[in-house]
């Protein structure tokens, strides 16, 4: 059986599209993949080939237009040509600019460290970790500023800039990498919490 799963952490340009099925023998499958689409009519179809896994089986997908609803479904074809399908769903992308003067004009993009997977506790047999997940967050970048930071070495760090976020988003830790598209790539050298907004430091 193959299913299609909801999408999960649906942010602007990004998703993590998520199937299952119970196929437990590798040598039958010759591919597992996500086909995702614009319309439900799948004519303009973009295939996502994943590695075998019984189970459950996601893919993070980037580079997705932000405001687009969009189509998806797991698809298993097995050696011989045979082909089943999973359900078709939907998700749609954030709106990254709600119309006036936009306060965010940029997208800041990190990875949020996943958690280690520990032991089965019947066989004891070590369990896998859990991938980290890709988020994004709408933000503005502003380059200078006169704080400096100390680099594990002790050695001393000028500051690059700051990125302002809007209370309620989640924020990466200090020493987390970064980016904000064609304005900075790096680490976050110190987090300011506020009622309206977040500072971070970089």
């Amino acid at each position: 059986m193959v299913t299609t799963h909801p999408a999960l952490n649906v942010q602007y340009t990004s998703a993590q599209l998520n199937g299952s099925t119970d196929v437990s023998d590798p040598s039958i499958v010759q591919e597992i993949a996500f086909l995702i689409s614009k319309t439900d009519d799948f004519i303009t179809t973009t295939k996502i080939v994943i590695p075998f896994d019984y189970g459950n089986v996601n893919k993070l997908v980037l580079g997705l237009e932000a405001n687009q609803v969009y189509f998806f479904r797991l698809q298993v074809t097995y050696v011989g040509g045979n082909i089943e399908q999973g359900v078709v769903l939907s998700f749609q992308t954030l709106v990254n600019n709600t119309g006036g003067l936009n306060t965010r004009p940029h997208i800041m993009t990190w990875i949020m460290p996943g958690t280690p997977g520990g032991t089965d506790p019947e066989t004891g047999y070590p369990l896998p970790d859990e991938p980290g997940i890709a988020l994004e967050v709408p933000c503005r970048f502003h380059l200078g500023g006169t704080n400096v930071f100390k680099n594990e070495d002790s050695t001393d760090v000028n500051q690059i800039g700051s990125i302002r976020i809007d209370a309620g988003q989640t924020l990466p830790l200090p020493g987390t990498h970064v980016e904000v598209l064609d304005h900075f790539d790096g680490i976050v050298r110190a987090v300011y919490k506020g009622q309206l907004t977040h500072r971070i430091d970089v």
